[in-house]
């Protein structure tokens, strides 16, 4: 089985400078270029999907339609795979949330977001081993799962066993550009998953 799990491309939150967590953004004319050079990029590699797996927010579903339709397969939408919560603070202007709620040296792992909002660090990783079962149980042999950076951070911490990402200053983290993708091949007989490449789905 191969699962290339790939971030969206440039989405409208980006130029607003905004945080995007649940913030529904669409993609960018970038964000668009790039989900259709994504499309070519597999093509010319021979890389053929079974199926592609999507979050339901807008940036994501639209990379993925891009893909899908160069490849005549309709997406099926995951909750599991949405960005990471950050309650109110979805969609606000990154100045004005670090003014409005300064981030505190160290955030435990049952922390939410300020008024008690979003989802904790449990929550997430909890999340993310959902949405691992959710991809590893399909039946199929190329999947391309479209997701978004936070959580497919999540996903490879949980899939490694290593610490989560705290508060942006502890723990380990794997940087997703955009229309960037970790290719796993998982041997199905000994549960053995290797990482293939990390690259972004564009021509040299």
């Amino acid at each position: 089985m191969h699962i290339y799990f790939m971030r969206h491309g440039h989405s409208i939150a980006d130029i607003e400078n905004k945080i995007e967590s649940l913030y529904d953004s669409a993609l960018t004319e970038t964000g668009v270029e790039q989900a259709k050079e994504a499309s070519v990029y597999f093509k010319l590699k021979g890389i053929v999907f079974d199926e592609i797996l999507s979050s339901p927010l807008l940036r994501a579903k639209e990379t993925a339609e891009i893909i899908g339709n160069a490849q005549k397969i309709t997406p099926t939408e995951l909750n599991s795979l949405k960005e990471v919560d950050r309650g109110i603070l979805c969609g606000m202007n990154k100045k004005e949330a670090d003014d409005l709620y300064p981030r505190s040296e160290f955030k435990n792992f049952t922390d939410l977001y300020p008024q008690e909002s979003g989802e904790n660090t449990y929550d997430v990783r909890s999340r993310s081993y959902k949405a691992i079962n959710e991809v590893m149980k399909r039946k199929t042999n190329h999947i391309l799962v479209v997701s978004h950076g936070a959580i497919l951070n999540e996903i490879m911490l949980s899939l490694l066993s290593m610490p989560s990402l705290i508060n942006e200053k502890h723990g380990y983290m794997f940087s997703f550009d955009d229309c960037e993708y970790m290719h796993l091949m998982r041997n199905i007989n000994s549960e053995k998953l290797a990482l293939i490449e990390k690259r972004v789905a564009r021509r040299d």
